[in-house]
């Protein structure tokens, strides 16, 4: 009889360590798919990153033509100016 309740008390430990085992091995399965998930997100972000980066030099190239552009204009608007200047200066 003790016997008979040892065994009982082995196999109850045994199918308490097995159900961990078994939990456990669910929650690794799920953080490996959670995992998965984010080091998918990680490579979505890390390309978004570079896009972005990428338009940023672009943005300021456009943005130094810009400059420049708005430079050229002035020069040509203040030559226009005095020439008009000039015309009705001689129109007189």
């Amino acid at each position: 009889m003790v016997r008979q309740l040892t065994e009982t008390g082995v196999d109850s430990n045994f199918m308490r360590l097995e159900e961990e085992v078994n939990r456990l091995l669910e929650v690794l399965e799920q953080l490996r798919g959670e995992n998965k998930t984010l080091r998918e997100q990680i490579t979505s972000l890390e390309a978004t990153k570079q896009e972005l980066e990428t338009l940023r030099g672009r943005m300021t190239s456009v943005e130094e033509q810009n400059r420049q552009a708005d430079a050229r204009d002035g020069q040509v608007r203040s030559r226009l100016e005095n020439l008009l200047s000039r015309l009705d200066e001689a129109a007189l």
